[in-house]
């Protein structure tokens, strides 16, 4: 529905991400109003579309759209101009301009704006000041009301008005696929309806261009794949255009040329096929494999056994490491770039504490990362030494709106030895940032487990590096006593080398719950997570993990994690609630970050030292500690101790996650996994996926499901190929 109405006070703005609060006097009654708006004042009429909703403030009508009509009167320019968008215009200076200019105010200040120095106080300074603000402001409100008219959302016009400024509306009418070039978020099929209404023809160059472009964004962020074979881009781009591949074959080529020409593509050959890459992507695969290299080449020789130190080590320790551990000792000593890799119970733990020894003996500068917050804590608490993510060692700073990293190729990390744990999951852009901070002579350790899911971003990393067979590689497969005693450690094993796990074991920390129907099969979950495991694990039900393969279905995330905050985090009095998109957040609410956020600013206090820092990265999970209903904002407090502030829109990023996906587990670890199995896709429900799952546990695992599906996901071996460069350019079969 659609008001009318006149600004009369303005209750709460928020200028970072304009969301407000705004009292609208209509011809029938006051309104109260929120929604996101540009530079509104308090005089100014406007209409409004959206719907009237209940809040613990009462009756509010909450706005999807707005358009401005105008301003009743001259004290309401005035009141516009005085408003606080305009830099030393108070309400004195405000009421001499529209005295003097009186309706014409608007058009003195835009198309004669010298002539405002003809009121007393304004120099001919402060009147071009005027101006251009007037122009910033109208300009925004311009192009954000043009944008939505195309169909965005506010949020969104916002986010493209913050790129290109005044040239937002210029810019969308030459060319609106830009969008999908330029901005973080915006895919194809976005820019193309913006395309359609302003009449871009289907089988434009812009169009096909933005196409091709975008198949090869998509490729790196949603599969893992840094470049595709000529053919594959051919068919995907036709598909994603809707139009036939025959249609298309000869614009392809010239926009192929064009996009050579310009350096936003780069071709090769990999085993007689063409391939394409963005040239973002092969620099980068390319800068990464110069480094694996260098830092292997050039790692300060080392002139003593080292035998004895780990004698001393098994002596502190009361243990007996295997040949292979110690063989993975020493190769970390000598070499310059080591990779251990083998799965839960084989020892990686106890081979890095046995390395840190020695070098600490040595008096040699170390440190200890991970990808993940999650996974960082994991390392440091097994170690007892201090541990940190990848990018808070780098410390990521934010410069000119993007991150950027403080230690690089020019002000290396002042280490003579890092070890990453959980490398499995750490895709090429970081890895290169990371080795690019290593400085000359220092030593690289890359732990983990091959048999992992590959990393949610881009390239294989870790199986393009032992594939290479060029880099020292310790392959850990002997299983230690407290793995043995360990049912999770033992079937995690067996499923990896393709058998069934144990199920008829009772009273262990592995437990199978036969069902099949998938109604029963959610209740059966709901009241293991609420009742059945708090009360015989003694594990809060926060901190059981439900893993699932899927998110759509019944027994998928999304619906699940709706059952679920309603079972674990109830409705009650005193909580507050957000929407923010499809989701319902509420305080107490379990929640994870979907995508890396550079600038989000977050305090962590640990006693009384208290760390500032920026950043927070895709699959972080945390609490959510208050919601304020009048802002829309968030605190989350996140499994690492950080403290971050949301805006509403920045809540957007947000998902409850009480259930998450088995990908967005990776490097993380619970008290307690469920993991329910029902029939899907082969290229969803695999062997290595299932593995996975079940190596996050710590304590416990319940798996559920038919035992056929079981047996099905494990014989399944199915493993997505990513197209990748590391390997090629590591052999010298990419130059």
């Amino acid at each position: 529905m659609k008001i009318i109405g006149t600004v009369e006070n303005i209750i709460f703005r928020n200028d970072e991400n304009m969301y407000t609060v705004l009292e609208l006097e209509t011809e029938d009654s006051p309104v109260t109003a929120t929604g996101i708006f540009p530079s509104l004042s308090e005089g100014e009429s406007i209409e409004l579309e959206g719907e009237f909703k209940e809040s613990k403030y009462g009756l509010q009508f909450v706005a999807e759209n707005f358009r401005s009509v105008g301003f009743a009167n001259i004290d309401a320019i005035a009141k516009f101009l005085a408003g606080g968008l305009f830099k030393g215009v108070g309400e004195g200076t405000a009421k001499l301009i529209t005295e003097k200019f009186k309706e014409n105010t608007f058009d003195i200040i835009e198309n004669s704006p010298e002539r405002l120095a003809e009121v007393r106080g304004v120099s001919k300074a402060k009147a071009v000041e005027i101006a251009n603000s007037y122009r910033n402001v109208v300009g925004m409100r311009e192009a954000i009301i043009y944008l939505t008219e195309k169909g965005l959302t506010f949020n969104l016009a916002l986010k493209i008005f913050n790129s290109y400024k005044n040239h937002t509306i210029s810019t969308m009418k030459k060319n609106p696929y830009k969008l999908v070039e330029d901005i973080d978020g915006v895919g194809f099929r976005t820019a193309d309806e913006v395309a359609g209404k302003l009449g871009i023809e289907k089988n434009s160059d812009f169009r096909m261009r933005a196409g091709f472009l975008y198949v090869l964004k998509e490729i790196s962020s949603r599969e893992g794949s840094t470049a595709l074979p000529f053919a594959e881009l051919l068919t995907r781009g036709a598909g994603v255009l809707g139009i036939n591949t025959d249609e298309i074959q000869d614009k392809f080529e010239k926009i192929l040329a064009d996009l050579i020409l310009e350096r936003r593509v780069v071709t090769f050959n990999k085993e007689e096929e063409k391939f394409i890459a963005l040239s973002i992507n092969y620099n980068m695969e390319k800068n990464l494999a110069v480094l694996l290299k260098d830092i292997d080449r050039n790692a300060t020789e080392v002139f003593f056994d080292g035998r004895k130190d780990i004698e001393d080590f098994e002596k502190q320790e009361n243990i007996v490491l295997h040949e292979t551990q110690k063989l993975a000792v020493l190769s970390a000593l000598k070499s310059g770039m080591t990779v251990i890799t083998g799965g839960p119970g084989t020892g990686k733990t106890t081979i890095i504490k046995c390395i840190i020894y020695i070098f600490n003996k040595l008096g040699n500068k170390f440190a200890l990362v991970a990808p993940t917050g999650r996974a960082s804590k994991r390392l440091s608490e097994a170690t007892g030494k201090d541990a940190s993510t990848i990018h808070r060692l780098l410390d990521l700073d934010f410069k000119n709106g993007k991150g950027s990293f403080s230690f690089n190729a020019d002000t290396k990390l002042d280490f003579n030895l890092l070890i990453v744990d959980e490398v499995s999951m750490t895709d090429v852009f970081v890895m290169r940032s990371f080795l690019s901070a290593v400085k000359f002579g220092a030593r690289v350790i890359l732990v983990g487990d091959k048999d992992q899911l590959p990393s949610v971003g881009a390239g294989n990393v870790l199986s393009d590096i032992l594939q290479s067979e060029l880099f020292e590689t310790v392959m850990l497969t002997e299983v230690y006593r407290q793995g043995k005693e360990s049912l999770i450690i033992t079937n995690a094993h067996k499923i990896n080398q393709g058998e069934m796990p144990d199920l008829t074991v009772k009273n262990s920390d592995f437990f199978y719950s036969k069902i099949s129907n998938q109604d029963e099969m959610q209740k059966r979950i709901i009241e293991m997570v609420t009742t059945t495991l708090p009360k015989f694990s003694k594990t809060n039900s926060k901190d059981i993990q439900l893993l699932l393969p899927t998110k759509k279905g019944i027994i998928g995330v999304n619906n699940l994690n709706v059952a679920l905050q309603d079972g674990v985090n109830p409705r009650i009095n005193g909580k507050n609630e957000v929407e923010i998109g499809t989701n319902l957040f509420r305080e107490g609410d379990k929640v994870m970050q979907t995508m890396n956020n550079y600038q989000l600013e977050w305090v962590k206090a640990d006693g009384d030292d208290i760390q500032f820092g920026t950043g927070v990265f895709n699959g972080d999970i945390g609490e959510i500690l208050s919601i304020d209903n009048k802002s829309g904002e968030i605190k989350v407090l996140f499994d690492d101790g950080r403290n971050i502030a949301y805006s509403k829109t920045e809540a957007g990023d947000l998902v409850l996650s009480y259930a998450i996906s088995i990908h967005k587990s990776q490097g993380s670890e619970f008290d307690v996994v469920i993991i329910p199995v029902v029939a899907g896709s082969p290229q969803l429900f695999t062997r290595n996926l299932l593995y996975t799952a079940i190596t996050r546990a710590k304590k416990m695992v319940v798996l559920m499901g038919d035992s056929y599906n079981i047996k099905r996901m494990i014989n399944n071996n199915y493993i997505e190929k990513r197209h990748t460069m590391l390997l090629g350019f590591l052999r010298g079969e990419i130059s």
